[in-house]
C-alpha cells in the first residue's frame, strides 16, 4: 500500500489557480506604475512598471510551462523573473518603497489561492494598491504629488486595515490550512498503522506457515534431502538419524552417492547423473543405503530436478526406508517358489510311477529351497529294521550309496524311532562316533538335519539334509522341511501301493491266464483227437497278429479267446461231438450252436469279455455263409477274422478219424483258394507269409 499526504492534481490546479491571479496582480501593478509614469513622468516609477510588466510575462511562461506538466521548469522561470524585478527596482527607489510594495506583493500572492469570494479579492487587491503607491506619492522625489492631508490619511489608514484584515485572513486560512494537514495525516496515520497491521500479521502467516513446514519437513519419517548435481548434501532433514543414523551436520558437503550399496552403485549413478542433466525432471528408484552400524538399509526415492528454480536451486531427493517391504516380499516370493516347489512334487508323484524319478526331482527343490549343500532319503526295510539308501544329491563322493543305518543308531535312526524332525548345528560336536564316520570326514559337512518320512502312520524312511557351513534355521524353515518330508512320505507310500498293485494284478492275470490254460487241457482231454490243437493255434493267432502290427493288449485278449474257443462245446453232448463217423443234419445242427454256448458262459465274466470275439465268431466266414450270426466282410470281429486261418490250417494239418492231415503245400492252396470266401484276403496274405 502506498500513501500520499498531498493530492498530485489538487495541488497542481491551485498552483495553476495561483498563478492566474498572481500574473493579474504583476500586471496590473505593472499597468498602474506605466500610468503614473505616464502622468507624473518620474522615470523610476517607469522602470519599476517595465520591470513589473516584463516579470509578469515570465509567469506567463511558467504558467505555459505549467501545463504542459513541467513543473520544476515553470518555477524556475518565476523564480528568475522575480529576482530580475528585485535587481531592476532596488537601485532605483529608496529601500523603503521596495520593502512596502514588494512586502504587500508577496504576502497578496501567498494570500489570493486562499480567499473566497470574488468581492473580497478585489478589495484586497485595491487595498494593497493603495497602500503600494502611497509611498510613492510620500517619496522625497521631486515628481512627487501633492495630495491633500485627509486623503493621505484615509488613504494609509485604509492600507493598514486591509493589511491587519489580509493578515487576520491568514491566520485564520493558515490554521484551516493546519487543521486540514493534521486531520489528513491522522487519516494518513491510520492508513499507516493499517497497513503496518497489516504488514504484521502477514508476516505472522508467513513464519506460521514457515514453522508449520519446518516442523512437517523436521518430523516426516521421510528423509528430504537437497544435492547439487555432483551429489553433495547442501541440506537433509531430521529423519535421516532415525533412518541411517546419522545426524543431519554430520551430513552436510559428504557425497551421498558413496554410501550407495556397491551392487546397486552403477545403475543409481546412471540415473543420479540423468536427473541432474534434465531440468523438471523426475525419477523414482530403490536401492541399498549404508547405515551407521554398516547394515545396509533398503530406500525408495523420489528425486526431482529444481535446479532452475531461483528458490531451490537443487536436486530435491526424498527417500523413504522400505527394508520391512523388501523382507516382506522377499517372504512372500520364497513363500511362492515353496508352493511352487510342492506343486511340482505333487505333480512328480501323480506324473511319474519311477520312485527313483520322483525322489530325485524332490530332492532338488529341497536343495534349492532350503539353501543347503546336499540331501538323501533313506527308506526303512521293516523286515530287517535297516534304513538305506534310495537316492541322494549334492554328495561329492559315493560314500552316501553305501548307506546302512539300524533303526535308533545314528541321527538317522533316531529320527526314524523318534519319528521327530533333528538339527545338529555342529557335527564335530555330535559324538566322535559320527564325526569320524567317512561321509563326514570326506563331505566336510559342519550341519546336519533330518526328519521322519511317515505316511498313514508307518515310518516309510528318513529324508536328510546336509551343509558345509554353519546354518541356523528358523521356524519358517523348519516347517518347509517338515512339509517336503510329508510329500516325499506320499511318495514313496504311492509307489510302494502301486509296486503293491501292480504285483497283484500280475499275479491276478497269471492265475487268471493258467484258469484258461486249465480249461483249455480240460477241453483237450475230453476230445483226444484234439488234443493239443488249442494251444497249437493260441501260438499261431499270436504270431499272426503281432505280424498285423497289433498291440500287445488286443494280442493278450486275442489269446485268451484262441484258448477258450472251443469251450461252447462243452455244451455239446458226447454222442455228437465224440461221434467217428460223419454228423447227420441234425447233429450239425447241434454242433453249430457251441459259439452260443461259449457266448453265454463266458460273457457274465467281466474279465473275459474282451476275449469273447473269437469263441462267438470264428466260424464266421468272409462271404456271410458262415454261422452263428451270419456276419459278413470286416462285420466280423479282427480277432475272429485273424483266428480263423489259425484255426483251419492247424485242423487241416491234424489226423481226424474220417480223413488223414493234409500236406502242408496242400493246407497253403487251399487256404491261398478261400480268400475272399472263408477268409479276408488281407489276413491271408500275412498268414502264407509267416515261417509256419
Amino acid at each position: 500500500m502506498t500513501l500520499s499526504l498531498v493530492n498530485p492534481s489538487k495541488e497542481t490546479s491551485r498552483l495553476e489557480h495561483f498563478l492566474s491571479w498572481f500574473i493579474w496582480v504583476v500586471v496590473g501593478f505593472g499597468g498602474v506604475e506605466v500610468l503614473t509614469f505616464a502622468v507624473s513622468r518620474v522615470w523610476p516609477i517607469g522602470v519599476t512598471g517595465a520591470a513589473t510588466l516584463g516579470y509578469g510575462l515570465c509567469l506567463l511562461v511558467a504558467r505555459r510551462l505549467l501545463r504542459r506538466g513541467q513543473s520544476n521548469a515553470a518555477v524556475l522561470t518565476a523564480c528568475l523573473g522575480l529576482l530580475a524585478l528585485i535587481a531592476c527596482v532596488a537601485p532605483i527607489l529608496p529601500l523603503a518603497v521596495p520593502a512596502l510594495t514588494i512586502a504587500p506583493l508577496i504576502v497578496v500572492t501567498l494570500a489570493l489561492p486562499y480567499l473566497q469570494g470574488r468581492p473580497m479579492r478585489r478589495l484586497l487587491l485595491a487595498a494593497w494598491l493603495m497602500g503600494s503607491l502611497l509611498p510613492l506619492l510620500e517619496s522625497d522625489s521631486s515628481a512627487a504629488l501633492e495630495l491633500p492631508a485627509w486623503f493621505s490619511s484615509l488613504f494609509r489608514l485604509s492600507t493598514i486595515a486591509a493589511t491587519l484584515a489580509l493578515t487576520c485572513l491568514l491566520l485564520w486560512q493558515f490554521t484551516s490550512r493546519l487543521n486540514e494537514t493534521i486531520t489528513q495525516a491522522q487519516v494518513v496515520n491510520t492508513e499507516l498503522q493499517k497497513e503496518i497491521a497489516e504488514r504484521q500479521r502477514t508476516e505472522d502467516a508467513l513464519q506460521a506457515n514457515e514453522e508449520r513446514w519446518r516442523a512437517l519437513i523436521e518430523n516426516t519419517s521421510d528423509v528430504i534431502a537437497l544435492l547439487n548435481p555432483e551429489g553433495i548434501v547442501l541440506y537433509e532433514s531430521p529423519a535421516v538419524f532415525r533412518l541411517l543414523g546419522y545426524l543431519p551436520e554430520e551430513r552436510l558437503d559428504q557425497n551421498v552417492l558413496r554410501s550407495v550399496h556397491p551392487d546397486d552403485r552403477r545403475p543409481i549413478f546412471q540415473l543420479f547423473r540423468e536427473l541432474a542433466r534434465r531440468p523438471g525432471w523426475s525419477t523414482t528408484a530403490q536401492f541399498r543405503f549404508r547405515h551407521l552400524d554398516g547394515s545396509w538399509r533398503w530406500v525408495e526415492a523420489v528425486g526431482n530436478n529444481l535446479l532452475t528454480n531461483p528458490n531451490v536451486k537443487a536436486l530435491v531427493i526424498n527417500y523413504r526406508d522400505i527394508t520391512e517391504r523388501k523382507h516382506a516380499d522377499e517372504q512372500l516370493q520364497h513363500q511362492v517358489e515353496r508352493l511352487a516347489a510342492l506343486r511340482a512334487i505333487d505333480m512328480a508323484i501323480t506324473g511319474s510311477l519311477d520312485l527313483r524319478v520322483t525322489l530325485n526331482i524332490i530332492l532338488d527343490q529341497v536343495l534349492r529351497q532350503l539353501g543347503v549343500d546336499a540331501a538323501a532319503v533313506l527308506l526303512l526295510t521293516p523286515a530287517t529294521h535297516l534304513l538305506t539308501y534310495a537316492a541322494g544329491r549334492g554328495f561329492r563322493t559315493t560314500g552316501i550309496t553305501r548307506a546302512e543305518v539300524r533303526l535308533g543308531q545314528g541321527h538317522a535312526g533316531r529320527v526314524a524311532l523318534e519319528r521327530r524332525i533333528i538339527h545338529v548345528p555342529d557335527l564335530q560336536a555330535s559324538g566322535p562316533d559320527f564325526v569320524q564316520s567317512p561321509l563326514i570326514m570326506s563331505e566336510a559337512f559342519v550341519m546336519y538335519a533330518g526328519a521322519p518320512l511317515v505316511a498313514k502312520g508307518q515310518v516309510k524312511g528318513v529324508l536328510e539334509i546336509f551343509h558345509r557351513s554353519p546354518l541356523v534355521p528358523d521356524q519358517d524353515w523348519l516347517e518347509f522341511l517338515e512339509a517336503l518330508a510329508g510329500q516325499t512320505a506320499i511318495a514313496i507310500d504311492n509307489s510302494t501301493l502301486f509296486d503293491r498293485l501292480q504285483r497283484t494284478n500280475t499275479e491276478l492275470r497269471l492265475a487268471y491266464d493258467t484258469t484258461l490254460e486249465g480249461w483249455s487241457r480240460a477241453l483237450d482231454l475230453r476230445d483226444k483227437e484234439t488234443e493239443g490243437h488249442s494251444q497249437r493255434v493260441t501260438e499261431r493267432t499270436v504270431h499272426l497278429a503281432r505280424a498285423l502290427s497289433l498291440n500287445e493288449d488286443e494280442i493278450a485278449q486275442f489269446r485268451r479267446g484262441a484258448l477258450l474257443h472251443d469251450i461252447g462245446k462243452m455244451g455239446i453232448p458226447d454222442h455228437i461231438l465224440l461221434k467217428p463217423g460223419k454228423l447227420t443234419d441234425e447233429e450239425w445242427e447241434i454242433m453249430r450252436k457251441h459259439p452260443v454256448y461259449a457266448y453265454e458262459l463266458l460273457r457274465p465274466i467281466a474279465y473275459l469279455q474282451p476275449a469273447l470275439e473269437i469263441p462267438y465268431c470264428h466260424h464266421e466266414k468272409w462271404d456271410g455263409s458262415g454261422y452263428p450270426q451270419g456276419l459278413k466282410g470286416e462285420q466280423i470281429p479282427l480277432a475272429a477274422r485273424i483266428f480263423a486261418v489259425a484255426d483251419v490250417w492247424d485242423a487241416l494239418r491234424s489226423d481226424r478219424p474220417y480223413r488223414p492231415a493234409w500236406s502242408e503245400e496242400k493246407v497253403r492252396e487251399y487256404i491261398r483258394s478261400q480268400a475272399g470266401t472263408h477268409f479276408e484276403p488281407r489276413v491271408v496274405e500275412a498268414f502264407l507269409k509267416l515261417d509256419l
